[in-house]
């Protein structure tokens, strides 16, 4: 009896190795990572975080959020290091509490960064009533370390700047910058007065942190993955005025990230000039 019920359950274990087998592993494209799910990052063990330079317009370190009670209760911001434009993480507007969570998810060895629901997260350039975007820049770099987990029908917005003709925003909007990852996984730059629009080559995979940087220095709009660049277009056009920012979405496609955002710098000048 005892060789009977060992064979039956030899033959269980085989029938499950087969079904495991035939299944195949989950596409990057169906899985939502979670935070202790996260692999080794793609980019260089080595990479760490930014730094201000003398050509730094903003840098978000994003590692503590701040409240300032006379906002309200509901009136918290992450810190601009540089210009003391800060990024608001959470308000009531049109009855939707919108904003981020901090998260311990980072590469780096200490500090946090800004975790994305992919429905109505977002930081936006706000404190106090105060919006803010971007001064004219004939020439810049805006990059930032990404972790893209999910797509649910929209592009993962990374940065965008806009304007609106009045605080709430709820009429005529204008896309000054637009950067994020689309969802056939590429990294795109678009520059919507100028009708430019850049996407990458490669192909980033779900769930992994990569350092996604975009310039452009007169000449060319140029994409850089990890500090490598990865496609280019010749244009003069550079980022306009704009009184809006915001961090995890694109404000005239509602694209909201799902995953993670760190590091966000604004600089200038163009930088990765190789």
């Amino acid at each position: 009896m005892r060789k009977k019920i060992k064979g039956i359950g030899m033959i269980g274990v085989i029938a499950s190795l087969l079904l495991m087998l035939s299944c195949g592993p989950a596409s990057d494209e169906s899985q939502d990572y979670d935070a202790n799910e996260i692999s080794s990052p793609e980019m260089d063990a080595n990479s760490s975080d930014l730094k201000i330079t003398a050509n730094t317009v903003s840098l978000y370190h994003f590692n503590k959020t701040y409240e300032a009670w006379s906002c309200g209760p509901y009136a918290r911001w992450t810190r601009d290091v540089v210009s003391g434009y800060d990024l608001i993480v959470g308000e009531y507007h049109y009855d939707e509490y919108r904003g981020a969570k901090l998260s311990a998810n980072t590469p780096f060895a200490s500090g946090k960064s800004f975790k994305f629901d992919g429905i109505k997260d977002y930081l936006v350039g706000n404190r106090c009533g105060f919006y803010h975007g971007l001064k004219n820049l004939p020439q810049g770099t805006v990059e930032a370390y990404v972790n893209v987990t999910l797509f649910s029908g929209s592009a993962c917005g990374i940065v965008s700047t806009y304007s609106c003709v009045n605080t709430d925003c709820d009429t005529t909007v204008s896309d000054a910058f637009e950067f994020g990852v689309d969802t056939d996984r590429k990294v795109f730059v678009s520059l919507p007065p100028a009708g430019v629009t850049l996407k990458s080559n490669k192909l980033l995979k779900l769930g992994k942190w990569y350092h996604l940087a975009t310039t452009w220095d007169g000449s060319y709009l140029k994409i850089y993955i990890n500090g490598v660049l990865d496609n280019k277009v010749a244009t003069n056009a550079g980022v306009g005025d704009s009184n809006h920012l915001d961090v995890g979405r694109i404000q005239n496609t509602n694209a909201y990230c799902k995953g993670y955002i760190d590091e966000v710098r604004i600089s200038r000048v163009a930088l990765y000039a190789k």
